[in-house]
């Protein structure tokens, strides 16, 4: 499920964020703490974000992370990219 929600990311990335510009990147940053994994996806150098209507992807994205890996994702649109915030129970990750 982490798998399928990073690919989707990356390809929406690629279709209309960071990595649709020549100079966009994306950083992706992980920790764990108090038995969760956190993931913090940035994308950078594309431009502003703006908030889209919600696709197949995000739909899938908030599926398997709300109901196959028992976590919570929030996403902010800002000046400078999207930043994606996935906690995720420890627990789930070991099923």
């Amino acid at each position: 499920s982490v798998a399928l929600a990073m690919h989707e990311m990356a390809t929406n990335a690629v279709k209309y964020g960071a990595l649709a510009t020549p100079g966009g990147r994306v950083c992706v940053k992980t920790r764990c703490r108090d038995g969760r994994y956190e993931i913090v996806w940035e994308e950078r150098g594309g431009g502003a974000a703006q908030a889209g209507a919600p696709g197949f992807g995000s739909t899938l994205i908030e599926n398997a992370v709300r109901t196959h890996l028992e976590g919570e994702i929030a996403r902010e649109w800002g000046d400078e990219g999207l930043t994606i915030r996935i906690e995720l129970a420890l627990e789930a990750l070991a099923r």
